[in-house]
């Protein structure tokens, strides 16, 4: 058993020696991933809004995970990135030392006070090798601990939300009057122990210093240890916490967090004859074939190019799954065959058989005209009447939705306007229609 240690032992303190070799080629590989990651996130989350619709909970939950991803991926980059910087100069400093092994203040001839200062206050090259190896492996160590505690108050946020919306489900089932107080209660208490025990965590520790609170907030710390998945990183947190001053290293860590969650919150502004936000007056590439990048999905709809040289001008409307319900209530006389939710293509009838999920449709051209006449597409304010409809996916990124094809005989070369309305349907009877799309053309 104890040649075992002895082995383990030798074995960590070589690996300890070795690892600014990973340190440098898991920071160089991590950086490189990151900034493609960085990429497919905005992506994926322009595709997800595109291709589904969740309802609240889930929605935010779903937004808020991407959104805590894409931080830590950008905090990774930064971090890493500095840890690379340092190595870099720590590499330097070691192959000075191959060359010059200190400082010969005699030779630069300065003045016995200047080089009496100089001596007792510039650091050795092996004191500032120590010294700088071991800030390497704290800032490589930090980059992934704070990445853990932003997922942990991912969790805990999810946990103090899930209970809210339990809760308020509890109480419409049993009655608001007679469970809500209890239930407001335990509510406010979970709040309060996880503003505690993130106080406690940025604190470095403060609350597990007070004898009387320590031993009624342990079994929830343990609790909340397991709800935020932060018994996975305890040991290099706390091993970080005991190398750090009390006092500098909550200033730190607590000034580190608010630097992270309040930065993207400020901006540096010069632009102000241009608005921050989209209006009528803006020119909106993304419904020109031509002009959107091809990286970038279709929002609403779309026409080839802004510049239309041919009697006919094929317009695209992306299918918006947001508005199911309401084509389900104005085209009620027929019922889709696909059902919204999670379907399976494994079949156990007949033989199990594995296929993708795919449904035949009872009707297509009734399903058609369900959500084609959802829309009502003008030009310069007349409407477009007897338009034929095709469902039809764009070969620029798979968008799902119906094309129909303009004639443009009665219009002059100059400006027109497409505009697309979709039906509403009010809470007192009746229909009205709300503006969908504006496109802009010119017609030569």
């Amino acid at each position: 058993m104890e040649n075992e240690k002895k082995s383990i032992a030798g074995w960590l303190d070589r690996l300890q020696r070795e690892s600014w070799n990973l340190e440098l080629l898991v920071s160089g590989g991590s950086i490189f991933l990151l900034l493609q990651v960085r990429q497919a996130l905005q992506h994926f989350s322009a595709d997800l809004t595109q291709a589904y619709y969740f309802t609240p909970p889930f929605s935010t939950i779903v937004y808020n995970f991407i959104a805590i991803v894409y931080m830590a991926a950008s905090l990774l980059v930064f971090n890493l990135a500095l840890h690379i910087l340092l190595r870099g100069f720590w590499i330097g400093a070691i192959g000075l030392r191959s060359v010059q092994q200190g400082v010969h203040f005699p030779s630069l001839k300065y003045t016995a006070f200047f080089a009496r200062q100089l001596t007792r206050r510039v650091p050795t090259l092996d004191r500032l090798i120590v010294r700088l190896d071991a800030i390497c492996s704290v800032v490589f160590a930090f980059s992934f601990l704070i990445i853990f505690m932003l997922f942990s108050l991912f969790l805990g946020a999810v946990f103090v939300a899930s209970m809210s919306y339990l809760f308020a489900w509890i109480s419409s089932l049993m009655g608001y009057q007679t469970v809500v107080l209890p239930l407001l209660i335990l509510l406010y208490i979970a709040i309060a122990g996880s503003v505690i025990y993130a106080f406690d965590t940025l604190s470095l520790g403060l609350v597990k210093k007070i004898p009387w609170v320590s031993r009624i907030y342990y079994p929830w710390y343990v609790f909340m240890g397991y709800i935020t998945a932060a018994f996975l990183y305890r040991s290099i947190y706390y091993a970080l916490v005991s190398r750090l001053s009390p006092v500098w290293g909550r200033i730190f860590l607590t000034s580190y967090i608010l630097v992270v969650f309040l930065l993207p919150f400020f901006k540096y502004e010069q632009a102000v004859f241009f608005p921050d936000y989209l209006t009528s007056a803006h020119f909106k590439t993304s419904y020109y074939d031509n002009l959107r990048p091809s990286d970038t999905r279709i929002t609403l709809a779309s026409i080839p190019s802004q510049i239309v040289r041919e009697r006919h001008l094929p317009l695209f409307i992306r299918y918006d799954v947001r508005y199911n319900a309401a084509i389900r209530q104005w085209c009620s006389g027929y019922e889709p065959s696909k059902r919204e939710g999670i379907i399976s293509g494994i079949q156990l009838f007949n033989g199990i058989r594995f296929d993708t999920p795919k449904t035949v449709e009872k009707d297509p051209q009734l399903l058609l005209g369900c959500l084609s006449s959802f829309y009502n597409v003008y030009i310069d304010g007349k409407r477009q009447e007897k338009l034929e409809f095709w469902y039809y996916t764009h070969p620029e990124n798979g968008e799902k939705g119906i094309y129909t094809m303009l004639d443009l005989k009665e219009w002059q070369a100059g400006r027109h306007t497409i505009s697309i309305k979709r039906r509403s349907i009010n809470e007192t009877p009746g229909v009205k229609e709300e503006q969908y799309a504006t496109i802009p053309f010119w017609k030569e």
